[in-house]
């Protein structure tokens, strides 16, 4: 073990003249980052390419995924040296590196705007590619051990990822699951919600859709019909999220609370692109009557919106809205803060998207994702 004084820079560490690859900060003792240069890095993932990853712990494995993301969106380390390395992963089972990977890839999305379907698209490909094996040992409808919470929570993360992204096997297992729990049958807590929202976001036709529809309209305990919601707002059938809206309006006589009005539209603003358009176009045809019928709660809900595509594009949609006259004054001034706190995502996609669009061969954003169902 080495440490280094505050007075010191740098340290010069001898290498066996064999040594092609050396890993720092061992098992993560240390709270800081490694950077290693590209000849390293270049040579750690062949490494990461042997049987038993060459020895490399998991700990370690977990600690250059995530190094290595940070450095990224820090533009030290090119994406595509990223994502080469990652490739390792079409091996790897283990929990702690996946959740390193997991929590960067949301990173990514988060920042990706919407209007960029085909990198989306892309990088959602590439990720089932890598996640494929790591799903055969834990699939969605794999029995839990007793207590085993590690299991649990492995199986519930893996599973949640793969049918969102529509891997056909996760969405295959998924659905006799699903068809038990319509007849009465339970499933494992800790899967049902992926379960049940994979099922309906990923369907055929709308039969699932039209039973949640028909279990929101029997229910009679608020929390079950809020949940109810959360699973039909999985939907990107335009017609099933049409229906969801129109429930929202003051004449509705299936909606059971106002504030399932809210839920709705935030759950359909945080489900997909896909349904945020069609959310934002439905707000500005009904805005004097949906700011009549939720008064400020309508105003969080359009500042979600703006906060989720936060581009002039979309900003200017809304800025031209004509706006009722009981509107809040300083809405603008909010939209115009969301904004501006909102500039590094959108320097990053500004920063990134030459090299990212190199790496996967994009010529013209001229594919929806949501057109696309990954595997199909």
């Amino acid at each position: 073990m080495l440490w280094l004084s505050p007075s010191e820079q740098r340290a010069i560490i001898p290498l066996d003249s064999s040594d092609s690859w050396v890993i720092l900060n061992n098992q993560q003792t240390g709270f800081y980052r490694v950077m290693y240069d590209d000849f390293l890095l270049e040579n750690i993932s062949k490494a990461l390419q042997q049987p038993n990853f060459d020895g490399i712990s998991e700990m370690n494995r977990a600690q250059i995924v995530n190094d290595l993301f940070s450095f990224g969106e820090g533009n030290k380390t090119k994406y595509s040296m990223i994502f080469d390395l990652l490739d390792y992963l079409k091996n790897e089972v283990d929990f702690l590196p996946w959740t390193a990977a997991f929590s960067a890839f949301l990173d990514i999305f988060n920042n990706i705007s919407v209007y960029e379907s085909v990198l989306m698209y892309k990088i959602r490909v590439y990720l089932v590619c890598l996640l494929e094996k790591v799903y055969t040992t834990i699939p969605i409808n794999a029995p839990v051990p007793d207590d085993n919470q590690y299991f649990a929570m492995k199986q519930s993360t893996v599973s949640e990822w793969a049918c969102r992204l529509g891997y056909p096997s996760c969405l295959e297992d998924a659905r006799p699951l699903f068809e038990d729990y319509k007849h009465g049958k339970t499933i494992n807590s800790h899967v049902k919600y992926g379960v049940l929202c994979n099922c309906v976001r990923y369907a055929a036709n709308d039969s699932y859709f039209k039973f949640f529809v028909e279990q929101y309209v029997k229910s009679e305990d608020d929390e079950e019909q809020k949940y109810i919601i959360s699973i039909l707002t999985c939907t990107q059938d335009s017609d099933s999220v049409q229906l969801l809206l129109n429930w929202t309006l003051n004449n509705s006589s299936v909606l059971k609370a106002i504030n399932h009005g809210v839920e709705i539209y935030i759950d359909l603003i945080f489900s997909s692109p896909h349904d945020l358009q069609l959310t934002l176009q439905f707000i500005k045809q009904n805005i004097e009557v949906l700011v009549k019928v939720y008064g400020k709660e309508m105003y969080d809900v359009i500042l979600n919106m703006v906060d989720r595509f936060p581009d002039k594009k979309n900003f200017d949609q809304i800025e031209d809205w004509k706006m009722p006259q009981s509107f809040d004054p300083t809405f603008h001034e909010k939209i115009s803060k969301i904004l501006k706190d909102s500039l590094p995502r959108l320097d990053w996609i500004k920063l990134h998207k030459d090299e990212l669009y190199n790496y996967y061969d994009i010529i013209a954003d001229s594919v929806d994702f949501y057109d696309v169902v990954i595997g199909g």
